[in-house]
């Protein structure tokens, strides 16, 4: 017994002593750091959906501030983990219409958006040369709220026209026509991605380099992706291997002080979701139109190495 306690002591102790030298033999070459950043995001939201045999169409953007944060692991000498977030820190109010191509714009209502993201991709480094491939997972959330509905300048002429298609309220005889909620709508939207792409960063070259330049790109699949209305209690549209991501970012930084770096991004983010059948607790059914999200961040933070 006391043989084996001692090789476990001795053991326990190499391993302590070792593995300093082979995180410093993998720092060489694969070292990590965090960065925290703020700035803006605008992010755009399109509907289409056919309406009385024409195409309703709305697509406005908002510019939020937000915050970027995140960082990279290494767990090998050229594998390692990128774990990145991104949040709506103040959302603002924007005007969006809704256009008939006929008539114009046939209602406008006020919007906020939040958009909170995490990205979690594995990381291979090609021996010195800074290029990546990565791969992983995206689990964003969209939500927004829509409030103050009013009527738009063709609102008179389209309700002229249903009042001719339809028939009048068989209890009080009124025409059918838009009418305009006085209260709010929220809408929740889940995406979760699977991810691939190609990156490259110069301080894989030379971590003591005191600029510092890196790109990416990557394509993704939305392996589930959920919406939830308060205009329809109950109901859930899902989908699953419909639609794609593309995404795109270029940074830039440099040196302020030993390890410490002034870090600038940009990141694009364009999302496809097609129309989505949704089901209702109570039995019924009812569809989502197509809807494409963009979004283009702009931020200004510190990096640190490690």
């Amino acid at each position: 017994m006391r043989m084996i306690t001692r090789l476990m002591s001795v053991g326990a102790l190499s391993g302590l002593l070792f593995a300093p030298s082979v995180q410093a033999e993998i720092l060489d070459y694969n070292h990590a750091f965090s960065y925290s950043e703020i700035g803006s995001e605008t992010v755009s939201y399109g509907e289409k959906t056919l309406f009385v045999g024409e195409e309703l169409n709305m697509n406005t953007a908002v510019t939020n501030i937000a915050q970027r944060s995140g960082g990279y692991t290494p767990i090998s000498e050229f594998a390692g983990f990128y774990v990145q977030t991104s949040t709506t820190l103040d959302p603002l109010s924007t005007t969006e219409e809704w256009i008939l191509p006929t008539y114009g714009v046939v209602q406008r209502d006020e919007r906020k958006v939040r958009w909170n993201e995490l990205n979690i991709m594995y990381s291979w480094l090609f021996a010195n040369s800074g290029y990546h491939v990565v791969g992983g997972v995206n689990i964003a959330t969209l939500s927004f709220i829509r409030s103050y509905f009013r009527a738009g300048e063709g609102t008179p002429a389209l309700n002229a026209y249903l009042a001719t298609i339809y028939p009048p309220d068989p209890v009080t005889g009124d025409p059918v026509e838009l009418t305009f909620s006085d209260g709010a709508i929220t809408e929740d939207s889940t995406h979760m991605v699977a991810n691939v792409g190609f990156r490259y960063d110069s301080t894989f070259l030379d971590p003591d380099e005191t600029t510092r330049l890196l790109w990416g790109v990557s394509v993704g699949v939305p392996m589930y992706y959920k919406v939830e209305n308060s205009n329809f209690p109950g109901v859930t549209w899902t989908s699953n291997f419909e639609g794609y991501d593309i995404t795109a970012n270029v940074g830039y930084g440099f040196q302020i002080y030993e390890k410490f770096m002034l870090s600038m991004s940009s990141e694009f983010l364009y999302k496809f979701r097609p129309e989505t059948e949704g089901i209702a607790v109570t039995g019924g059914t009812g569809k989502i139109p197509d809807v494409t999200i963009g979004s283009l961040r702009l931020a200004l933070g510190v990096e640190w190495s490690y």
